[in-house]
């Protein structure tokens, strides 16, 4: 079973195959093969343009094994004004 899944956001741990813009950055998942998956990253990460994944980033795409990524934990939305109290009032 695998530990991730296609669309997947996570952040890369620590260098691989010698891209160390990786540490740290958040991504999506956009492929995966035998526990190497291909991320997409936000930011440009000196990387490839996804080898036919249909990525639109070029230099943010690169193959990292699965023991390297970590899910990204959603962030919290918090709601303030009209529409915090619309929530709180109108369930």
């Amino acid at each position: 079973m695998s530990k991730f899944k296609i669309g997947d956001r996570v952040i890369a741990l620590e260098e691989y195959e010698s891209n160390g813009s990786i540490v740290g950055q958040s991504g999506r998942i956009i492929d995966k093969n035998d526990g190497i998956y291909l991320v997409e990253f936000d930011k440009y990460i000196s990387g490839h343009n996804g080898n036919d994944h249909q990525s639109n980033k070029c230099g943010h795409c690169w193959h990292i094994p699965d023991w390297n990524l970590v899910l990204e934990k959603p962030k919290e939305v918090k709601i303030y004004g009209i529409a915090k109290f619309c929530l709180e009032n109108y369930k």
